[in-house]
């Protein structure tokens, strides 16, 4: 499967991959002949493609987007721009798609978020058991989800809200979570917990958003209930292929939901563990490392000198180009 990002080396060959159909326009030639001109998507950048009218594949292209699509291309050059032609098409359905996250657009991540994003697709990528991680691909292809995934803020003034701040903590909460898990607990119980981590504040796309302007219903309902809301169909569809993973997921967000005063212990420790990487994560965005606390006992001339060695990278800080 060929990125979007290599097509650029790609001049004159036929590649095929997945992608997302992000927008499609229907033209017609100075002649009169009709054509469509379609925008592909992926986690390295977009494409424009035209489908002309002898290819036969003008009436085989979906009329909704976005969608996800396995597609062949004739790829090609146009004044200094990468393009290509359609030569073939399939509308994608969950199971078939190999990894969800890498088909979400890099070009619509804020650049804050774009080393999460790509964080995430690794993270898809290696994600075992397959049935979770057809589970994980059906969540990102809801277009519920997928419209405001990359572009949602993380809180309204608080920790990560900047647009691409929800991605940004989520997945930070999901890689402290497997780090305080990989060598204690089993791998599904690990791949349970992580998942978990990454939906947790999955419902703040209906009560934060992306914009400056808040959904109208956020003070009618959590961000808790609403990821209920948002998750619900999709567990009901593990629960009858895979119950004892559906059971975690489950109790995990159904503890998550419950006000941290009344929770008490969890039966399934992933609750504790994803609420105290919450936490943590948090208080990373807010400045309050080692060096933060040094620098308020300092005169404010010295403040900014006084600054510890940086902390290592986690290991999912890089691109995806």
């Amino acid at each position: 499967m060929t990125r979007i990002a290599h097509f650029a080396t790609a001049h004159g060959c036929r590649v095929e991959g997945h992608y997302t159909l992000s927008d499609l326009a229907l033209r017609v030639t100075q002649s009169g002949d009709p054509y469509k001109q379609l925008t592909l998507v992926d986690c390295s950048g977009s494409l424009r493609v035209y489908v002309w009218e002898n290819s036969g594949l003008l009436d085989q292209v979906p009329c909704s987007t976005p969608a996800p699509i396995h597609a062949a291309l004739q790829v090609r050059r146009l004044h200094e721009e990468t393009i290509a032609n359609l030569l073939a098409i399939h509308v994608l359905e969950a199971h078939e798609v190999a990894n969800a996250a890498a088909l979400q657009s890099w070009d619509a991540c804020p650049a804050a978020a774009r080393p999460a994003l790509a964080t995430l697709v690794e993270f898809v990528q290696h994600l075992q058991p397959d049935i979770l991680r057809t589970f994980l691909n059906r969540v990102l292809l809801d277009p519920r989800i997928a419209s405001g995934l990359t572009t949602c803020k993380g809180s309204q003034q608080h920790h990560h809200h900047e647009p691409g701040g929800l991605l940004a903590h989520s997945v930070e909460v999901m890689e402290i979570v497997g780090d305080m898990t990989h060598a204690r607990l089993s791998p599904l119980e690990t791949s349970i917990a992580q998942v978990a981590a990454l939906f947790h504040d999955l419902g703040k796309l209906r009560t934060i958003g992306s914009g400056s302007v808040r959904p109208v219903h956020y003070l009618l309902a959590s961000h808790e209930s609403q990821t209920s809301r948002l998750l619900d169909p999709h567990i009901e569809w593990l629960r009858a292929r895979a119950p004892e993973i559906a059971a975690g997921l489950d109790y995990t967000l159904s503890y998550l939901s419950q006000p941290p005063s009344g929770r008490g212990h969890a039966h399934f420790l992933a609750g504790e563990l994803i609420s105290a990487a919450d936490r943590m994560s948090a208080a990373l965005q807010n400045h309050r490392r080692l060096d933060d606390l040094l620098a308020k006992t300092l005169p404010d001339g010295r403040r900014q000198t006084a600054r510890l060695p940086p902390a290592v990278p986690a290991t999912g800080q890089r691109t995806c180009r």
